[in-house]
């Protein structure tokens, strides 16, 4: 059997606020597993850096445990932030020939709407490898992505891998449109990390609290591809907890609202927090005896605590976000009731396990959203213990459901041709 070599393209080896970090680990890993039984499989994966040797060795001895190589591209001198990532084609050539000399794919991973641009480029240095094209959200109407470059993606593609149902759906009906070779089109459940699983908190620690209100900010979050409705988001905790709060349920106003992201550069750190302070300031006023936090944090584990120590978790999105929303199954293994946006790839995903109570339709009216949001925080709040069962039914769902399993396995036997 012939090795099959495969380049991951990817900002960072750990989360990323895109979701790129997220999916090339989880297709690693199981790539990994199927090298262990007799496949050979060689993998690499190029991060874009900032400035020379910025992988750390932390993350070089991660990859190393996968039997993953870690390149760096470093970008011109002068450009002090990363450029947006589907830009990345116009600096992709000279960059990464040059880390690539004597390198010979067979595929190449790319994501959409971010480095695909980055995938061709790279794979018109070489004769015979081929693009695997992971489509995360669908472009906008106003992006810089118009339909005639998704088109065109896709039907240079080899294997086209939808995150979601909801996505491969929409996928399916411009693969429709393709008069030529049709690429295989394949649709991809993210996993939950295992190192989220928890102990389950005793009834006596939910009902004394503390009782946190987890925003998170969700794949995609980053800013040049907004999809978390944030401002609801933030404005619809403060408010609920301001009512916990004053209310006799909790008489230690020991109720917070947290911020979390995963994965973001320092610059969006800046922003994240600006504009939570902002709404913060906005919707709070008098209401000075709440506290509020923003954090985030560069590995998904460290979630672990945040999770467990959380009321109620909430991951709502625009009503126009094409995202799956894989931070609901984090959650979701961490056993922390849950309310996430319908319209997510993990809404359709509960959905289809019949797992209904944590979702949430969305509404293009601002106040009508927060409305609803409201209620149903409060609702998590006022009976931790009828939440915590729920969650507890919904982790054990996830973790028996099988659906996601099968999906990496039939991806896996895309690119091993079987």
């Amino acid at each position: 059997m012939s090795v099959i070599s495969i380049l991951f393209l990817a900002p960072s080896w750990k989360y990323d606020g895109y979701g790129i970090a997220s999916i090339n680990r989880s297709i690693i890993n199981d790539l990994w597993m199927a090298d262990q039984k007799g496949a050979k499989i060689k993998m690499t994966c190029a991060l874009l850096q900032e400035e020379d040797d910025s992988i750390t060795d932390e993350d070089r001895e991660d990859a190393r445990r996968h039997n993953v190589d870690l390149i760096g591209v470093t970008l011109p001198r002068g450009k002090e932030e990363l450029p947006p990532l589907s830009d990345v084609d116009d600096y992709c050539s000279a960059f990464f020939s040059r880390k690539l000399q004597g390198y010979a794919p067979t595929y190449i991973v790319g994501h959409m709407p971010y480095m695909f641009n980055a995938a061709f480029s790279i794979q018109d240095m070489f004769n015979f490898a081929e693009v695997v094209l992971v489509m995360h959200a669908l472009p906008r109407k106003n992006s810089t992505v118009h339909v005639t470059s998704l088109n065109k993606a896709l039907k240079d593609a080899y294997i086209v891998v939808s995150v979601g149902h909801p996505i491969y759906r929409e996928t399916s009906k411009h693969l429709g449109a393709i008069q030529e070779r049709r690429p295989k089109h394949k649709v991809y459940l993210p996993g939950g990390p295992v190192e989220l699983l928890s102990i389950e908190r005793s009834r006596f620690d939910v009902m004394r609290g503390p009782h946190n209100i987890l925003v998170l900010t969700g794949e995609n979050h980053n800013m040049h591809v907004p999809g978390l409705d944030y401002e609801v988001a933030v404005a619809a905790s403060i408010e609920a907890a301001s009512a916990f709060a004053s209310s006799k349920a909790d008489p230690l106003q020991s109720t917070r609202v947290q911020l979390l992201t995963v994965g973001t550069s320092e610059h969006e750190k800046d922003i994240w927090e600006k504009q939570f302070t902002e709404v913060n300031e906005k919707v709070q006023s008098a209401r000075k005896q709440l506290s509020f936090e923003y954090q985030s944090f560069t590995d998904v584990a460290d979630l672990k605590w945040p999770f467990q120590m959380s009321s109620v978790c909430i991951l709502p999105f625009r009503p126009d976000a094409t995202v799956y929303g894989v931070e609901g199954l984090w959650a979701a293994y961490a056993g922390t009731p849950l309310l996430v946006s319908s319209n997510t790839g993990f809404g359709d995903y509960l959905h289809s396990l019949k797992l209904n109570e944590p979702l949430i339709g969305q509404h293009w009216d601002l106040h009508s959203g927060q409305v609803l949001w409201q209620r149903e925080i409060l609702k998590k709040l006022s009976d931790p213990i009828a939440a915590r069962d729920e969650a507890y039914n919904l982790q054990q769902k996830c973790l028996l459901d099988t659906s996601i399993a099968c999906s990496h396995l039939e991806l896996i036997r895309a690119i091993l041709g079987k």
